[in-house]
């Protein structure tokens, strides 16, 4: 009896490091995330990611990720110079592939703690993308808060829901990838030919550990979709008007579409708006609400993708339309022009920047 479990065991461990495996072989890159193994009385760190394995068509043209630091024993060293208008857009950026064309999409959340952080490309040129290991390197500096006294671990992750790219012509985006996370220790007296650098990685699949003493559920919750944020295609008896709006509703239906929605609204939210029962199928530019046979298409002002969000990958879509490498659908041109001009502007896409890193707010 003994002998068959431990052969079930084998076989099921085998199986799963089989599917890892497989799973990281098809994942469209990786992020390799390193530190020093160890730190002592000087309080300055450097975590380092290399994106590698990439696996896109024609290369990566941006990469976002989250980096989570423990707020108790580090602070960032970098807090500004990457979310305003007169930013240094090569922060961070140790090496890409043209530093001319590339350039960091940021936030600092100091209350949270973590950055999140996107590095693209506005450049469709196979020369300007990045297509080999070390083609794209970020360095991001911390300090270390009473480092003489402190003896905790440090720990560093980068979860792999917020880790995403997109390729050279944008026809891949939101393309999810792996990332590993780091833990620092205290100094302990070693023989100096041992080196103090960590390279090893952790490759396995949803590798984050979240406990109460780490990230917060605030911290974890921004993507995840309610009950209420599913389609919901119930069908009902049409009232006259089946899309008679609510008292104190904030949208305005224009020649079949419902404008005046905001970034981040839920679909309880948008049926709140109809004193009728409403169908709704999505939250963002390009999902419909229907009743009585009817249908109405939504427009929110910056969320070009149709995610629901505004954010770096937006504005890097609609940069790329003013710069004409890239090209709009009829519906996804109504969310990038802000001012409902027939192509976006210049003003456009730095409205939704601003936007996204919260120094504008975008209305209709």
């Amino acid at each position: 009896m003994k002998k068959a479990i431990s052969v079930i065991l084998f076989i099921l461990v085998f199986l799963i490091v089989t599917l890892a495996d497989v799973l990281a072989s098809n994942t469209a890159f990786k992020l390799e995330v390193t530190a020093p193994s160890e730190y002592s009385a000087n309080p300055n760190i450097n975590i380092t990611i290399n994106v590698k394995n990439i696996n896109l068509t024609d290369g990566m043209s941006y990469v976002s990720f989250r980096l989570y630091y423990d707020t108790n024993n580090v602070v960032p060293v970098i807090k500004n110079g990457f979310t305003g208008d007169t930013e240094n857009r090569t922060t961070f950026i140790t090496n890409c592939p043209n530093f001319d064309t590339w350039e960091v999409i940021g936030k600092l959340d100091e209350t949270r703690g973590f950055y999140e952080l996107t590095f693209g490309t506005e450049a469709v040129s196979a020369l300007k993308t990045a297509k080999n290991d070390g083609d794209l390197i970020f360095t991001i500096p911390f300090s270390i808060i009473n480092a003489w006294q402190t003896s905790d671990d440090l720990h560093f992750y980068v979860p792999d829901e917020y880790v995403e790219g997109g390729n050279s012509d944008l026809s891949e985006v939101e393309v999810p990838g792996l990332a590993n996370d780091v833990v620092i220790t205290k100094h302990i007296d070693i023989p100096s030919t041992v080196s103090e650098e960590n390279n090893e990685t952790d490759d396995s699949i949803s590798n984050v550990i979240v406990s109460d003493d780490d990230i917060s559920q605030d911290n974890i919750s921004d993507d995840i979709v309610s009950e209420d944020d599913v389609s919901d295609e119930s069908n009902t008896e049409p009232p006259i008007n089946p899309f008679e709006l609510a008292d104190g509703a904030t949208i305005i239906i224009v020649e079949g579409f419902i404008n005046g929605l905001t970034d981040n609204t839920t679909i309880g939210q948008i049926k709140n708006m109809f004193k009728g029962n409403v169908s709704v199928g999505g939250i963002g530019t390009g999902a419909t609400v229907s009743a009585g046979g009817e249908t109405l298409t939504i427009i929110i002002k910056g969320d070009v993708n149709g995610d629901g969000k505004i954010d770096s990958k937006d504005y890097l879509i609609v940069k790329r339309t003013y710069l004409g490498t890239f090209s709009l659908t009829t519906i996804q041109l109504k969310a990038a022009c802000l001012e409902n001009t027939t192509l976006p502007t210049a003003k456009d896409y730095l409205k939704i920047k601003r936007h996204f890193l919260g120094t504008y707010n975008i209305s209709y």
